[in-house]
């Protein structure tokens, strides 16, 4: 189940840089949540999985197009992927491009999506709450 985790995650990945969320609302629980309360701006709790997709489209807002999120780490253990992402995109005003590294956290329950908790830059805080302590003290 693990590495079918890590394909799902994966998977979110792409459809949401194509602007499909049709995939997150197959593979998410009704009660998914996004824990956004360690982000430097507007940080906060989502809850449930229509606001969870409210939220992502509002995020699209100022950009180009989609951003991009280009998953360059994914470790598994049991019920939990972290993962080390690329995000992209170009400011719809400005023209100007952004990107940065970005490590997620995405809980499952029996197959299904849970949660998301984003751990902006701290890697460690993402292993660890994943339970990689280990792979966390590199």
């Amino acid at each position: 189940m693990p590495e079918e985790n890590v394909e799902i995650v994966r998977r979110i990945y792409v459809s949401l840089s194509r602007g499909d969320q049709d995939t997150l609302r197959e593979l998410a629980v009704p009660e998914f949540k996004i824990d956004f309360t360690r982000r430097l701006v507007e940080p906060g709790v989502v809850r449930g999985r229509e606001e969870a997709l409210a939220f992502l489209s509002r995020l699209r807002e100022p950009w180009d197009d989609w951003p991009v999120w280009d998953p360059e780490e994914l470790l598994h253990t049991g019920d939990k992927v972290a993962a080390l992402i690329r995000a992209s995109a170009r400011g719809s005003g400005s023209g100007a491009e952004v990107e940065a590294h970005i490590w997620h956290l995405w809980t499952f329950r029996e197959g299904k999506l849970l949660e998301l908790c984003y751990f902006g830059d701290d890697r460690e805080a993402a292993l660890e709450a994943a339970g990689l302590k280990q792979r966390a003290r590199r």
